[in-house]
């Protein structure tokens, strides 16, 4: 067998490869425990890929200007023209400064129009101009818990601004004043950090027709978000913390959530409400993340907070249940006799199991 060269295959396929490489980072789809997309990985192989030869810089360079960070802005004056790749910018984790080598990030936007997603860490003071229109934006991830100072007012003109906005991520401190009225007409998932009372309690007035999936970083205030929003959410998906353990939380969210089709849960950090508290059978698929937790470190301890969660699930909790997801189970686990015993009253009434390997 001849060995292997880059010119063997057509461009087209290289470009395809290219492609996939971060499609992750670009998507306002809900994909279930989502880890942060990677900033620097994917771009210093790019780097890499347009110094092998010229053809694979031609092919490549595109996508080299798909994810940017708000550093580096050099090539916003003398290439303005790469604007058009932009896909994803990240304004970073850095000293506080408005602009960045006399570049603000309302010029930066105004040159990048296709931008599907805007990330901004905490840290950075920005200032964005409401006049900046983005049509192409799909994810907004604004993370500023901590601060004591009143930029996040650009958070909402960034919102404002991105009328096709699809996925929301905030963790803020701060209060919005927002228009009650506000409207988010394409908004279908929403992931809330740690948020302040009272940005929660405007978040839960606007209006979101198309709002069907809830991240829940930490137990939210069941009086404000699910009155309005519960009764459409069709996928829950609670984060990795152990306020969950407190199986009364589930409850009231399982309560205000009468369509909800699917929840998704860390297993160690979060308990099931037991069958006598209601059953809700509207919910046709569980997916449960076994990633392991100190605070649980014996491995009795894990088969036992596990044997709990099945015979729950199997007892009627969810009479309808179809499917049951497990990501990232350990090799060990999954090759225990243990499992294969819990699980069987599942199997045999046609509740089918899938495994996602890590």
């Amino acid at each position: 067998m001849s060995p292997f060269h880059h010119h063997t295959l057509p461009p087209e396929l290289w470009l395809e490869i290219f492609a996939h490489l971060d499609e992750r980072s670009y998507t306002g789809i809900y994909t279930p425990f989502q880890p942060p997309a990677g900033d620097g990985d994917v771009r210093s192989v790019y780097a890499a890929v347009v110094l092998v030869c010229r053809n694979w810089h031609a092919w490549a360079i595109s996508f080299l200007y798909r994810n940017v960070k708000f550093v580096d802005t050099v090539w916003v004056r003398e290439h303005p023209e790469y604007g058009q790749w932009v896909r994803r910018v990240v304004i970073p984790n850095s000293p506080a400064t408005e602009t960045i080598g006399h570049v603000s990030a309302t010029e930066m936007l105004c040159i990048c129009p296709n931008v599907t997603v805007l990330v901004r860490r905490r840290g950075q003071r920005v200032k964005l101009d409401a006049a900046c229109p983005l049509p192409s934006l799909k994810r907004l991830e604004w993370l500023n818990y901590g601060r004591v100072e009143a930029d996040d007012i650009n958070a909402l003109q960034v919102v404002c601004a991105a009328p096709n906005l699809q996925y929301l991520v905030l963790s803020s401190s701060l209060s919005w004043h927002t228009p009650k009225q506000m409207t988010l007409h394409s908004l279908r998932t929403l992931h809330l950090g740690i948020v302040s009372f009272d940005l929660l309690r405007w978040v839960s007035q606007w209006s979101l027709p198309a709002l069907n999936t809830l991240i829940m970083d930490v137990p939210l205030n069941r009086s404000l978000m699910w009155p309005t929003h519960g009764p459409s959410l069709e996928t829950l998906e609670l984060g990795k913390r152990h306020g969950f353990l407190h199986a009364r939380y589930l409850t009231y969210y399982l309560q205000g959530c009468p369509a909800l089709r699917q929840l998704n849960y860390y297993l160690f950090t979060t308990n099931l409400p037991t069958a006598d508290a209601g059953t809700y059978a509207s919910v046709t698929s569980v997916r449960i993340h076994m990633a392991p937790d100190s605070e649980l470190s014996q491995e009795e301890s894990r088969w036992g907070h596990l044997e709990d969660h099945i015979l729950t699930l199997a007892g009627g909790l969810f009479p309808n249940l179809l499917q049951l997801t497990f990501y990232e189970s350990s090799e060990q686990m999954l090759s225990d006799e243990r499992f294969a015993v819990m699980l069987k009253p599942l199997t045999d009434r046609g509740c089918a199991l899938q495994i996602v390997a890590a």
